[in-house]
C-alpha cells in the first residue's frame, strides 16, 4: 500500500508485501544537512539507528572489526561478538528488545554473493543485498538438485523444525526494506571456500541482533540432510551455539537431531576455537552454566517468540503534511506519518519522488527499517513511535505536486 504525499511516498509491510527496489546510497548523518546543496533539508535526529549505536553512544563502522573466523562460524561487526565487545571495553548485556516475529528466506533458485555490501553502508552481512563474509570473492551458488521437489521437502521440514516460533519461512524473496535472514541453498563446500565434509556456514549474532545474515548450506556435499543442515546454519544466524547433545538439531554433526532441545546443553567445541562467543545470551536461558550452556528451544522463543498468526496488515494512519499542503518559503516541517499493526515486526520505507537534491537526482533519497535505503531507522524501534523522514527548514519555493493518490 502507497500513499504519494506532495512527492513523497511512504510503504508499509508486515511479514508479506510486494517488492520495493533500493540501493544502498550515501551516508545520512542524522541531524545534519542531507548535502552541502540542501543546507535546508536535514535528517531527523531521533536516537540510534542501530543497536551498537546505542551501546557506543554514536556511529560506529563495523568494518573497523575484521570478521572473526571460528571453525563454520563467523562473527562479524554487527554480531555483537564477546570479543568485539571486549576489545571495546563495553559490558555483555543481552539485547534488550521485546521477542519479534521473524522471516527466513531460502534461496533455492541460484544466487551470487559477494564478500562485502556496495555503496556507503558498512556491514558485511546483508540478506538483502547478496553479501556475506562467508564468502571471498564474488560466488555462485547453483540449485540444490531435485527442481521443486527438493524445495518443498525441504520447506515443510524446516517448517516443522521451527513450528514452535514465530518465524515465517519463504521461497519468495521479502522486500528488502523488511529485515529477514537468509538461507542459501546449493553447491558444494568447494564453493564456499570450505573443505571436504564441511556441510554448511553461518554468521552468527548473538541474541538475534540485526537479522539481516545469511547461512550457506551445501546439498551436494552432505546429501540427504539439507534441511537438517540448514536448521543449525540458520539458528546460528539467531545466535545458537553447538551443543553436545546428539538429538539437537545444533550438534556440530549430523547426527540425526530432530529439534531444538528445551534443555540446558554444555556448549560443545568439537570444532573451532574452543572459544564461546555468546556467553551472555546462555546465561539468561541457563544461569547454573555460566554462559557455557545453552538451552536452543529457550533462546530461539526469546527471539522470536511463540508462534502466532498474523492475519491483520499494517495501517497508515496519518501522514504530515497531509497531501496538497503546501507552505511559504519561510516556514519549516517534519515530514512524519503514524503507522499501525498488531505485530511488532514491521517494515518502513519512505521515498523522495519529486524536487530531490542536486546530489540525489541519480540515485534517489530514502529512508527505511533495512539497511539498503540512504538512512534506517533504529533496530526494533516501538511500531507506535511516529515514522519521521525529514526535517524541511526553510525549504526554498518549488512547485505544486503534480500527482496525488
Amino acid at each position: 500500500m502507497l500513499t504519494f504525499v506532495a512527492g513523497l511516498s511512504i510503504a508499509v509491510a508486515s511479514l508479506s508485501l510486494e517488492d520495493a527496489a533500493a540501493a544502498p546510497l550515501p551516508r545520512i548523518v542524522p541531524g545534519a544537512p542531507l548535502s552541502a546543496d540542501t543546507p535546508w533539508a536535514l535528517a531527523p535526529a531521533d536516537g540510534p539507528r542501530s543497536h551498537l549505536e546505542s551501546l557506543f553512544g554514536e556511529g560506529y563502522d563495523p568494518t573497523l572489526v575484521a570478521p572473526l573466523r571460528d571453525g563454520n562460524l563467523v562473527y562479524d561487526g554487527e554480531s555483537l561478538a564477546l570479543s568485539l565487545l571486549d576489545q571495546q571495553g563495553l559490558p555483555l548485556p543481552a539485547l534488550d528488545h521485546e521477542p519479534t516475529a521473524g522471516i527466513l528466506y531460502l534461496a533455492m533458485d541460484g544466487i551470487t554473493l559477494r564478500p562485502k555490501c556496495n555503496g556507503f553502508h558498512p556491514q558485511t552481512a546483508n540478506a538483502a543485498l547478496n553479501c556475506s563474509p562467508l564468502v571471498g570473492k564474488e560466488t555462485v551458488f547453483p540449485k540444490p538438485p531435485g527442481g521443486e521437489n527438493t524445495k518443498a521437502v525441504v520447506m515443510q521440514k524446516l517448517q516443522n523444525y521451527y513450528e514452535p516460533f514465530n518465524l515465517v519461512i519463504t521461497t519468495n524473496r521479502p522486500p528488502d526494506y523488511l529485515p529477514y535472514t537468509m538461507a542459501v541453498i546449493g553447491g558444494t563446500s568447494q564453493n564456499a571456500g570450505q573443505g571436504n565434509g564441511v556441510c554448511g556456514i553461518a554468521n552468527v549474532a548473538c541474541d538475534g541482533a540485526k537479522r539481516n545474515h545469511v547461512s550457506l548450506s551445501f546439498p551436494d556435499s552432505c546429501v540427504g540432510v539439507t534441511a537438517e543442515v540448514a536448521a543449525q546454519e540458520t539458528a546460528h544466524n539467531w545466535g545458537l551455539e553447538h551443543t553436545d547433545v546428539q538429538q539437537d538439531l545444533m550438534y556440530p554433526f549430523v547426527a540425526g537431531g530432530s529439534s531444538f532441545r528445551d534443555d540446558c546443553m554444555d556448549i560443545s567445541h568439537a570444532t573451532g576455537s574452543g572459544v564461546t562467543q555468546c556467553t551472555y545470551v546462555h546465561e539468561l536461558y541457563c544461569p547454573d552454566g555460566q554462559g557455557e550452556q545453552q538451552n536452543s528451544h529457550g533462546e530461539l522463543l526469546g527471539v522470536f517468540g511463540a508462534r502466532a498468526a498474523d492475519t491483520v496488515a499494517p495501517e497508515i494512519l496519518s501522514v504530515s503534511p497531509a497531501d496538497g499542503t503546501t507552505f511559504t518559503v519561510g516556514e519549516s516541517f517534519l515530514v512524519t506519518a503514524d503507522v499501525t499493526d498488531d505485530n511488532n515486526m514491521l517494515g518502513v520505507k519512505w521515498s523522495w519522488l519529486e524536487g530531490l537534491p542536486p546530489d540525489f537526482v541519480d540515485t534517489g533519497y530514502s529512508r527505511c527499517t533495512n539497511d539498503v535505503c540512504n538512512d534506517k531507522y533504529a533496530a526494533w524501534r516501538p511500531i507506535d513511535d511516529p515514522w519521521d523522514f525529514i526535517q524541511l527548514t526553510k525549504p526554498p519555493a518549488g512547485r505544486t505536486p503534480s500527482r496525488s493518490r
